[in-house]
């Protein structure tokens, strides 16, 4: 297909290369800024020292989300692909006579637990951001969940009438293939160590706050125990890894390109997942394909990806006793560390029929056929 990509809150900064078909728009700094401003003073009386930033975050979409319109019927797509983060369909709906499609992964109306942010969230604002999206929603020809947690989720909250199909994310089996392993650096690991690997460890969301204790106690029960910490680590974290020592075991590149996360993760040897929040769970789905056993919280759709006791685990929330018991079982056992890599890594063979460009294919070929009738 003709394809040309639309940004609705992005700049060029982002994007040094000059791509001609990436398009960027965003919201002008003064604009953002009173944006800003407003939805604080609003929601301030309807939510007193509560946090809000769902409706900011759809406002502040749409600015781009309009000049991305104005742009787009030069272009004149057959088929249009929007998220739901943003509600950009707020502004865009129809340009002429296309086909939309909605990918849902993000829905306000699943932000609710004061855990993921350490603040009471602001349920007016939650329940505003659902209502725009699903206004939105009227203007929309077909919607995409990446897992079936999504969709039955998605249709409870904002009553869908439109098909949900269910086509998980998609990784580059090929990319993937070609990354060779890379060893971590900065740390002494011998042939007997393991290696960790913790996806986006530093975030609320992804289990932040139990990440010292998980890493403390997993130290203690083996000292020879190593961690590849993924993406940033807010600078608390990382004064308690330094005061307890346990800094030297561990490795947290911060932001590093997708080739030297993937090398870096087929260096290690299994996969802690405490995140508190997953629409889908593209990092676990990489792990596995790279052979790491997974252990995560049973939360959202990492129940599709993990089969309990043959790929790795799913313990209760917060049962973090669960999630350090359920490692030194695999790690303790190099046969039952190889069974369960050699498990996961057929699993995420076998879960890659799900998704794929193929299944994008037969559903815009399906609306192609409508649009032409």
């Amino acid at each position: 297909y003709p394809v040309a990509f639309f940004t609705i809150a992005d700049s060029k900064k982002s994007c040094p290369e000059d791509l001609p078909f990436v398009h960027r728009f965003c919201v002008p700094y003064i604009l953002k800024k009173i944006i800003i401003l407003l939805c604080k003073i609003y929601f301030r009386i309807l939510s007193p020292k509560k946090m809000q930033y769902q409706v900011q975050d759809i406002l502040l979409c749409q600015w781009g989300a309009i000049f991305a319109k104005l742009a787009l019927k030069k272009f004149n797509p057959d088929i249009l692909v929007i998220p739901d983060r943003g509600c950009p369909g707020l502004s865009i709906r129809k340009i002429r006579h296309e086909k939309t499609v909605l990918i849902c992964h993000h829905n306000p109306a699943r932000f609710t637990s004061p855990l993921l942010f350490d603040r009471e969230i602001s349920q007016a604002d939650i329940r505003q951001a659902v209502n725009i999206e699903k206004y939105a929603a009227r203007f929309i020809d077909s919607i995409i969940c990446p897992s079936q947690y999504m969709a039955d989720f998605s249709k409870n909250s904002y009553q869908y009438k439109q098909h949900i199909n269910i086509i998980p994310n998609i990784i580059d089996v090929d990319t993937i293939n070609s990354i060779p392993p890379k060893k971590i650096p900065g740390i002494h690991i011998n042939q007997d160590s393991v290696v960790i690997y913790i996806p986006s460890g530093g975030s609320a969301i992804k289990g932040g706050r139990y990440l010292f204790e998980i890493i403390r106690r997993l130290y203690k029960f083996d000292s020879n125990i190593f961690f590849y910490i993924s993406g940033e680590i807010p600078a608390p974290l990382q004064y308690e890894f330094k005061i307890s020592g346990l800094d030297k075991n561990i490795f947290s590149p911060g932001l590093v390109s997708y080739h030297d996360n993937i090398a870096f993760i087929k260096s290690c040897s299994i996969c802690i997942s405490p995140t508190l929040l997953e629409s889908f769970g593209m990092a676990l789905f990489e792990a596995q394909y790279c052979g790491l056993p997974s252990i995560c919280f049973d939360c959202g759709g990492n129940r599709e990806l993990i089969v309990n006791n043959a790929t790795g685990y799913i313990v209760p929330q917060l049962d973090i006793d669960l999630i350090i018991e359920k490692t030194i079982q695999i790690i303790s056992d190099k046969h039952i560390l190889r069974i369960f890599s050699a498990n996961s890594r057929r699993h995420a063979c076998d879960f890659l029929k799900k998704t794929g460009i193929e299944k994008y294919i037969k559903l815009f070929d399906s609306l192609l056929q409508e649009k032409n009738k």
